[in-house]
């Protein structure tokens, strides 16, 4: 039902992620700073950091002071301290309550600002919720990507909005630009847990002691004028936006940009199925780092092997899916037929997706983790077994090579091979693990 907003998004998502990677960028010489991990991690009130700070952990607290930037992924993270730098923020809910100096860039079901949280930037987020209590500050502008968000602080420039519900309750610096849902429509999804908040009914609303210092415009199927209390100094333009025209219309196309995007967008999706990886099959993935730095050569040889078979085995299993469904028809048994074609058509789909998904970017997390061990390796042996920071290390200097013309394509087709035959070696050995009723199994070729 919302599917018109979808490139709004992505082109929000573009700016919170590119620059992330770019604040990445700035860290990567500095990898020596201070790293902290585990289940919890705490930086307690008092505690100073003459540093960056990178923290992996489930439940991250920061309450003391970076001198520097943050970087930090879990599941809570909250931040009600000092950062003096940027701070880029991955987790379930992100809650912020103190002051940091810098941009936030944000990527969470929810993020929270407290009433005391002052940023001195902007806000980059691309997420579900977002709730900005009164009393908080955005001192620049704010990009938001997803769902909703409910504005009661007060908000230095512009608001650049692309999702389904906005609530305008504070104080806004210069300009709103909001791509909104039609009111009352059943929302698209829904996240539930703690710091989430509620689902808010979808549409634009601005309220009767909200301040626009600028102008209002909003892109919308149906006319909400009847929901804007407040009026905006320079007044509120409304424009019409039919369901699907942010997708299906054609787009000025800007080289740059797109190539910006495809980047971005692929670092994104490595590094949220890489961070996946590592938190539910660790052993396995350094299994297959293991085997492609051993044995490089064999492993991509295997991976081109694998890659022919995968897509070999799923044209095979939709080709005898007609057939036997062509077969049940002409022998009148048509309820076969349409629930072979039903059952089949989607375990084909299924198997191919799982297949391609592996191909396109579960080989990069295998490459990404191999470079970034080698690199700390090499460079600081200390956080040489941290797998969370080696895979992050490798994976943006991995999207770096990759972005050249020529050799990143060369880049990208070496990594195909070599991950997916580390990843075939990681299977075979633990097919080889479990009890076979086959005698003396062939051993297979280094």
């Amino acid at each position: 039902m919302f599917k018109y907003r979808n490139f709004q998004i992505w082109q929000v998502i573009l700016v919170v992620a590119l620059l992330a990677l770019l604040l990445l960028g700035t860290a990567a010489p500095a990898f020596a700073s201070d790293i902290r991990s585990g289940e919890t991690v705490t930086i307690a009130q008092g505690e100073v950091i003459d540093d960056d700070l990178l923290l992996f952990a489930t439940t991250i607290v920061v309450n003391g002071t970076v001198n520097g930037d943050l970087i930090a992924f879990g599941n809570s993270v909250t931040v009600n301290g000092t950062v003096n730098g940027s701070a880029l923020l991955g987790a379930q809910t992100v809650n912020v309550g103190g002051q940091i100096k810098g941009t936030v860039y944000a990527g969470s079901a929810a993020l929270n600002l407290a009433p005391t949280a002052r940023i001195e930037r902007n806000v980059m987020f691309g997420g579900y919720s977002l709730q900005a209590a009164p009393g908080s500050t955005i001192a620049r502008d704010l990009w938001f990507g997803g769902a909703q968000a409910i504005l009661g602080g007060k908000l230095g420039r512009d608001v650049n909005f692309a999702g389904e519900a906005l609530e305008l309750n504070g104080e806004i610096g210069r300009n709103v630009s909001a791509h909104v849902a039609e009111p009352n429509q059943t929302s698209s999804g829904a996240f539930y847990g703690p710091d989430i908040s509620p689902a808010i009914a979808s549409g634009l609303r601005v309220a009767r002691n909200a301040k626009i210092s600028g102008s209002l415009t909003y892109f919308s199927p149906v006319d909400q004028a009847n929901e804007i209390l407040a009026t905006p100094a320079n007044g509120v333009v409304y424009q019409y936006q039919k369901p699907g025209e942010g997708v299906d219309q054609p787009q000025p196309v800007n080289f740059m940009n797109e190539w910006l995007f495809n980047r971005v967008r692929d670092f994104i999706t490595v590094l949220i199925i890489g961070l996946l990886a590592l938190w539910l099959i660790r052993p396995w993935m350094l299994s297959a780092v293991s085997h492609a730095q051993s044995k490089p050569l064999a492993s991509a040889g295997w991976g081109l092997l694998v890659l022919i078979a995968g897509y070999v085995v799923a044209l095979v299993l939709f080709v005898a899916i007609v057939l036997i469904g062509i077969l049940f028809g002409v022998t009148t048994l048509g309820g076969l037929s349409l629930a072979t074609f039903g059952v089949g058509a989607a375990g084909a789909a299924f198997f191919g997706g799982v297949f391609t998904a592996i191909v396109v970017w579960g080989t990069k997390v295998v490459v990404a983790l191999l470079i970034g061990k080698l690199i700390l390796g090499r460079f600081a042996q200390q956080y040489a077994e941290n797998a969370f920071l080696a895979f992050l290390l490798g994976l943006v200097l991995f999207e770096i090579v990759a972005a050249i013309p020529f050799l990143g394509f060369v880049v990208t087709i070496v990594t195909i091979l070599l991950g997916l035959g580390a990843l075939w070696y990681v299977w075979y050995d633990q097919g080889r693990a479990q009890p076979l009723a086959l005698s003396n199994p062939a051993p297979m070729p280094a």
